[in-house]
């Protein structure tokens, strides 16, 4: 959230400083135009081509920043209507998951919890029986009551 205000308060910023530029640069022409009326072709001609080369550099700078931007933002949206359908698609398979449970539980087919439950408990019984298993066995004689 704070990389997006500091994004758009960045695009903000450089189309302000874009903008300012701009209206120099314009200000700057209408200087120039006037002075050249003044001083002749010579020096109009001199502000034409510097006019033209400070344009293309304006424009460079300018057309990479918007590509820069409207990159970030796509791939912004880009991860957002991804999480969102990560989200939708892990919803739906949780409603199927507890669907086909509490269909299986009516038929009363046993859940992986019951026989999980049942291993366990299979488990302790073997346990158990070997330990009697290993347990001496105790001879018991009777004796004789004649």
């Amino acid at each position: 959230m704070a990389t997006n205000k500091k994004m758009e308060k960045h695009s903000l910023n450089l189309a302000e400083s874009v903008r300012d530029s701009a209206e120099e640069i314009w200000m700057a022409g209408l200087g120039a135009f006037s002075k050249a009326q003044r001083e002749g072709n010579k020096v109009f001609d001199l502000l034409v081509t510097e006019g033209k080369q400070l344009q293309e550099k304006v424009k460079g700078v300018a057309d990479n920043v918007s590509d820069k931007v409207a990159e970030k933002l796509a791939d912004k949206r880009v991860s957002e209507l991804t999480d969102k359908a990560v989200a939708s698609w892990d919803k739906l398979g949780q409603v199927f998951e507890d669907r086909t449970s509490d269909a299986l539980g009516r038929f009363g087919v046993a859940t992986k919890k019951d026989t999980d439950a049942l291993s366990r408990r299979v488990a302790k019984l073997a346990t158990e029986l070997e330990k009697m298993k290993r347990v001496p066995k105790k001879v018991v004689t009777r004796r004789s009551t004649v």
